[in-house]
């Protein structure tokens, strides 16, 4: 393993987890990230430490989605369109007990098929193109891609991540 493999291994193995949550349009254009932030939906209103990491991260994993032939591909064998989920996802900060049980090894969690990814606070400090490796993950959780720890019967969380990163150019 590369020096750049294992510093982007190590980097990625604790930005993305699945994790239980409580309880399109293919157009490659995009509109700003959907938060919601205490319950409130906003477009343009962004938390302090979510603004500039989920904007950035936003913009660049809807770029290579529609810019990546093999980043798209991703999407084939569940929803098919990594772009209209990205723009269906809506984006929450975790709840207090989630924050602590979860966000200690992740830098967001999702259920496969759910819309609502939590973003927990390292995902503020990871550097754009991770951050955007992170999302796209999560989109595949919403298209109904599963997650293993063991790795049987379906890729861990570090497999998802470094297959985005090498199908996305990220």
């Amino acid at each position: 393993m590369s020096l750049t493999e294992a510093i982007l291994s190590a980097a990625l193995l604790a930005t993305s987890n699945t994790a239980p949550v409580e309880a399109a349009d293919s157009s490659p254009t995009f509109t700003e990230p959907t938060i919601e932030v205490s319950g409130r939906r906003s477009r343009t209103s962004l938390p302090k430490w979510l603004d500039r990491s989920l904007a950035e991260a936003f913009e660049t994993a809807a770029d290579r989605l529609v810019e990546s032939p093999e980043c798209r591909a991703l999407f084939e064998p569940y929803s098919g369109d990594g772009s209209a989920l990205l723009e269906r996802t809506v984006y929450r900060s975790p709840a207090t007990h989630r924050e602590r049980e979860v966000c200690r090894h992740a830098s967001a969690f999702t259920t496969v098929g759910s819309a609502v990814t939590r973003l927990c606070r390292s995902f503020s400090r990871l550097p754009p193109n991770l951050a955007a490796v992170v999302l796209i993950h999560e989109a595949l959780h919403f298209g109904g891609m599963p997650e293993s720890e063991s790795g049987k019967g379906a890729m861990t969380s570090l497999q998802i991540n470094q297959t985005v990163a090498q199908e996305c150019d990220l």
